[in-house]
Order: structure tokens, then C-alpha cells, then sequence
């Protein structure tokens, strides 16, 4: 016979557990996996690092209001220099859905262009 009083506390770890399960993935958690010192502490000479990440912040969190496919967007491509997509910007949920998920996924050293320019675009 089953314990119908643990239903509602079993139900609620679950649901618990999976709200945790995705919040690393959100605009906010990805720019600071990416600028933020105590993690891959990407840096850019000369721009200060709230600067970074909230300027990361906002553009992500913009583009996950727009409807959009991926328009020729790869975050897994390593950038070239002088190409098209240097100073692309994300411009739909389609693409920061990918850009963020590329993050995660990715050692810290493959984020910095000196580190193979992955994930971008990261300045």
C-alpha cells in the first residue's frame, strides 16, 4: 500500500530539484561564468569588468525577447579576425539559447579569443 503523505513532499523535491537543475543557464549565470574573476575571468585591456558583464547581461537578456533562427550564427566556429561576424551581436532567443549553452559547456580557456575564441561573441 503506498504512503499517500509522501505524494506532496516527493512532488516538491522534484520540482525543486529541476528549477535547480536549470538555472546555471540563464543571461545572468552565463556572463558571470564568463567575466566574473572567481570563474573564467575573460578580460578585455582597458574595459572594467561590471562593464563587461552587464553589457553581457542585457544584450543576452535582448535577445531572448526575439523570435529568430540562427541566421548563419555558429558560437562553436572559432571567430576570424576581420570576418563578418567580429562584432556580431546576439539577436535572438534561437542564438542566445546556443550562445549560453556553448558557455557551459566549454572549459574556460577555449572562452578567450587567446584561448581559441569559442562561444563567441565574448569581446
Amino acid at each position: 500500500m503506498r504512503n499517500p503523505s509522501l505524494v506532496p513532499g516527493l512532488l516538491g523535491f522534484l520540482a525543486a530539484a529541476a528549477a535547480l537543475a536549470g538555472c546555471d543557464k540563464n543571461c545572468q549565470n552565463t556572463c558571470a561564468r564568463v567575466y566574473d574573476q572567481a570563474q573564467c575571468g575573460v578580460e578585455v585591456p582597458g574595459v572594467n569588468i561590471d562593464s563587461l558583464r552587464g553589457d553581457c547581461v542585457a544584450e543576452c537578456q535582448t535577445a531572448l525577447t526575439q523570435p529568430g533562427d540562427m541566421n548563419g550564427y555558429n558560437p562553436y566556429d572559432r571567430v576570424q579576425r576581420g570576418s563578418e561576424f567580429e562584432n556580431f551581436t546576439l539577436q535572438n532567443e534561437k542564438q542566445a539559447a546556443t550562445w549560453m549553452e556553448c558557455v557551459w559547456e566549454q572549459e574556460c580557456d577555449a572562452l578567450a579569443l587567446e584561448g581559441g575564441g569559442l562561444c563567441w561573441p565574448i569581446p
